[in-house]
C-alpha cells in the first residue's frame, strides 16, 4: 500500500481533482479580492 493517488479508483481521482481545483480557485478568488495584483502572481 503506497498511498499514491494512482491507488484511487478513476472516479475518486476525478472527484479529488475537482475538489482541489475548486479549492484552488476559491483561494485564488479570495486572494484576488484582498489584493488585485495577486492573480498575476499565480500565473505560471
Amino acid at each position: 500500500m503506497s498511498g499514491r493517488v494512482g491507488d484511487l479508483s478513476p472516479k475518486q481521482e476525478e472527484i479529488l481533482a475537482e475538489v482541489i481545483n475548486i479549492s484552488f480557485w476559491s483561494f485564488a478568488f479570495h486572494k484576488q479580492l484582498t489584493s488585485p495584483l495577486s492573480l498575476y502572481d499565480l500565473k505560471p
